[in-house]
């Protein structure tokens, strides 16, 4: 997932931590920390960073077979191709 399979992707990745000011063992605790983060945690996260009143989602496809299942999802605006 952090595109660590080629030299280049490692090299990305080591560019990255250096620019962000991450510590030197970023990459060995990354997976324990994000195993290790809690729920509720994600949750606070999500509630201060993300706002789903000011969001949009968008799905291509046929209107008549996805819209029904879509619209159980909240309100649904079609857009026809011109």
């Amino acid at each position: 997932m952090l595109r660590l399979q080629t030299q280049d992707g490692l090299a990305s990745q080591l560019a990255a931590i250096k620019t962000m000011g991450l510590p030197v063992d970023y990459l060995e605790k990354y997976t324990t920390n994000i195993r290790s983060t809690e729920p509720d945690k994600i949750q606070a996260a999500a509630r201060k960073y993300i706002a789903p009143d000011a969001s949009s989602i968008v799905v291509v496809g046929d209107a008549k077979k996805i819209g029904p299942a879509l619209e159980k999802l909240g309100k649904v605006d079609v857009v026809q191709e011109k």
